[in-house]
């Protein structure tokens, strides 16, 4: 099972699978869905619902694919991340790390990365891994890295699938 992040129908829709001219990525994404190979959670959900656009309208009647992330044990996870996002970024530089560390506690990344570690499931976003000191912004392949979650960005997952957009006249 694979957790889909945010910006993966964000950045669909904003650029190069619109809605518009390729229906067929977005048929693709209600498939996978359906079969229960992709899934999300209900704070991408919510993320999703603030950007009141083809997005929003496109999930309004898709909640039952995004998943709580009230249980125990995706709770217990988010702690140990905030934990070790804490631990890490902070002592880099207090002031700088500080304000980046909160936002992103506060967002979908934590809990996408939480529920991928209590469902062993894989993420798909495009964020890239950066682990470098002078990088206050904890990413979710960086974070993911660190407890063993396997993140892929959509292109790579898209090139291994058997799946092919094919345009019709």
């Amino acid at each position: 099972m694979y957790l889909i992040d945010s910006n993966i129908f964000i950045d669909a829709q904003n650029n190069y699978y619109r809605r518009q001219f390729c229906p067929a990525f977005w048929d693709f994404i209600d498939a996978q869905f359906e079969k229960g190979h992709f899934r999300s959670i209900i704070s991408v959900y919510i993320e999703l619902q603030k950007q009141d656009d083809n997005v929003a309208e496109w999930i309004k009647n898709r909640k039952s694919y995004f998943l709580p992330i009230d249980d125990e044990t995706t709770q217990i996870n988010f702690a140990a991340i905030n934990s070790y996002v804490e631990d890490y970024y902070l002592p880099i530089n207090p002031d700088r790390a500080r304000k980046q560390i909160n936002k992103f506690a506060d967002g979908a990344d934590p809990f996408l990365i939480a529920k991928a570690l209590t469902l062993g499931a894989k993420i798909i976003t495009h964020e890239k891994y950066i682990k470098d000191p002078k990088c206050f912004t904890p990413k979710i392949p960086t974070i993911c890295k660190e407890f063993n979650v396997e993140c892929v960005n959509l292109f790579d997952f898209l090139n291994n699938s058997e799946n092919l957009f094919i345009l019709n006249k």
